[in-house]
């Protein structure tokens, strides 16, 4: 994580990692960020998994994303979240 541009995607997403951990639910995020240097908007869900119902093994990650245009405002910041 320590690689990672608090405004790249994986950033983003693995900011929200300790939350959705310790809240012990799915989480929707959606905001601007980077993507290979590229300006983006997105939507993306972090989904705690567990095999026994108590524990949590696995956290599902999952983006859609589209490149934003030149002349369209950007915020590299989240604009909503939503727990699922």
């Amino acid at each position: 994580m320590a690689l990672c541009s608090g405004t790249s995607l994986v950033g983003l997403l693995m900011s929200h990692l300790p939350r959705v951990l310790s809240e012990r639910r799915g989480l929707i995020v959606e905001g601007g960020a980077t993507l290979r240097g590229m300006r983006i908007l997105h939507r993306s869900a972090l989904l705690p998994l567990s095999e026994d119902g108590v524990t949590i093994s696995h956290v599902l990650g999952a983006a859609s994303y589209r490149p934003l245009a030149a002349d369209e405002a950007w915020k590299g910041e989240v604009t909503e979240t939503r727990w699922v």
